[in-house]
C-alpha cells in the first residue's frame, strides 16, 4: 500500500481540532476532504487514546516528504504509545496482598476446626488453638487492616464450619480489633533491638510480680492500709490485682528463662532475628482480646457468670500467654522463610 494511500485512509478517520478546518457537505462533520492536507499542520487522530492500528498507518505515512510542522518528536511520540501496548501485565500490589492473606485465612480456619474446646459449667468457655498463628500473619506482611480483616473473617467462617456455643457478634469485633491491633505493633517494634526488647520483658514481668506480690500481702497482713481499702474496691476482681498479676509474672517469666536457654543452645538460628518482635505484637493483642473476651462470655453466658471474672480470666491468661509464646516462635519461622523465599523472589 503506498504514502498516498495510507494518507487517505487516515483523513478519513482524524479531523482537525483548529478553527481552519471546513464544514463537510456530506457528512455534516468537520473533517478534510479526502486528499487535502492544511498548509504547515500535521494530522492529529480525533480519539486521542492511541490505537494500534492508527499508530501503525501514522508511522507508515512519515515520509521525507512531510510537510515541516510535521517534527520528529510526534514520530518519537507515536513510538512511545504503540510500546506501551507491548508492556507485560504485571500481578499488581493490592491483588498479591489479598490473595496471600486469603491464603492465611484458610490455613488459620483449618486449623481452628480441630482446635479442642474447653467447657466450664457445661459451657465453652475456652479454646485452645494454634489459628492466631495464621489469623494474624498478614498483619505482620501487610499492614493493621488486612490483619483485621483477617482475624474478623476467620472467627465469622469458623463458627460457621464448627458451631460452638451461641454467635456473638462482639467476639468478631474484637477478633478484628486484636489483627489491628498486631499490625499496629508490629510496626512499633519491626525495626527494634531484640535484645533491648528482652531486657524490657524481663523487667516488665517482674514488676508485675512485684506489684501483685504487694496488692496481697497489703490485703493479707494491712487490711485497713490505704492500698488494701483501695484494692477491695475491685470487688469480685480482687483476685486479679493479687494472685492473678502474680501468676501472669511467673508464666512470663518461666517463657522468657526457655527462651534464653534455647538462645544459648541456637544461637544463630533464624527465629532469633525475629522471636522477640513477634512476640510482643502477638502477645499485647492476646492479652487485650482476652480480657475483652472473658468479659463478653460472662456477659452473655449465664452459666460462665457463675464462674466470677477472676477466676475464669486465670486459666484464660495462663493458656494465652503460652500460646503466644508458641505462635510467636512459628511466626518467626515463618517470617524467615518469607524473607528468603517470597519477598526474595
Amino acid at each position: 500500500m503506498t504514502a498516498g494511500k495510507h494518507k487517505d485512509i487516515i483523513n478519513a478517520i482524524v479531523y482537525e481540532t483548529n478553527y481552519h478546518t471546513k464544514q463537510s457537505r456530506y457528512l455534516r462533520v468537520k473533517c478534510r476532504r479526502m486528499g487535502v492536507e492544511s498548509p504547515n499542520e500535521g494530522f492529529r487522530p480525533a480519539v486521542q487514546i492511541p490505537h494500534p492500528l492508527l499508530l501503525g498507518l501514522l508511522s507508515h505515512s512519515s515520509s521525507p516528504d512531510r510537510k515541516k510542522g510535521d517534527t520528529g518528536m510526534e514520530k518519537e511520540k507515536n513510538e512511545s504509545q504503540a510500546s506501551a501496548f507491548q508492556k507485560p501485565v504485571t500481578l499488581i500490589p493490592v491483588t498479591k496482598k489479598i490473595v496471600q492473606t486469603a491464603l492465611f485465612i484458610s490455613l488459620a480456619i483449618a486449623v481452628r476446626s480441630f482446635s479442642p474446646m474447653v467447657y466450664f459449667l457445661g459451657a465453652p468457655g475456652m479454646r485452645i488453638s494454634f489459628s492466631g498463628i495464621f489469623s494474624k500473619f498478614p498483619a505482620l506482611l501487610f499492614g493493621p487492616i488486612y490483619g483485621g480483616i483477617a482475624g474478623g473473617i476467620t472467627d465469622v467462617i469458623g463458627y460457621l464450619l464448627k458451631p460452638e456455643g451461641p454467635f456473638i457478634p462482639y467476639l468478631t469485633l474484637t477478633a478484628i480489633l486484636g489483627g489491628a491491633i498486631t499490625g499496629y505493633l508490629w510496626k512499633i517494634f519491626k525495626n527494634s533491638d531484640p535484645a533491648k526488647l528482652q531486657r524490657g520483658l524481663w523487667i516488665l514481668f517482674i514488676l508485675i510480680g512485684a506489684v501483685g506480690l504487694f496488692n496481697y500481702l497489703s490485703t493479707r497482713f494491712l487490711p485497713n492500709s490505704s492500698v488494701s481499702l483501695l484494692i477491695k474496691q475491685a470487688g469480685k476482681y480482687e483476685g486479679f490485682l493479687t494472685l492473678g498479676l502474680v501468676a501472669v509474672s511467673v508464666v512470663g517469666l518461666v517463657l522468657m528463662i526457655l527462651d534464653y536457654a534455647a538462645r544459648k543452645r541456637f544461637p544463630n538460628a533464624a527465629v532469633n532475628k525475629y522471636y522477640t518482635k513477634i512476640l510482643l505484637p502477638y502477645g499485647i493483642s492476646g492479652l487485650v482480646v482476652t480480657v475483652l473476651n472473658t468479659w463478653i462470655l460472662i456477659m452473655h453466658i449465664p452459666a460462665l457468670a457463675k464462674i466470677g471474672f477472676v477466676l475464669y480470666l486465670i486459666p484464660r491468661l495462663v493458656e494465652e500467654i503460652f500460646m503466644m509464646v508458641v505462635q510467636s516462635y512459628v511466626a518467626a519461622f515463618l517470617m524467615a522463610a518469607y524473607d528468603r523465599v517470597v519477598r526474595r523472589s
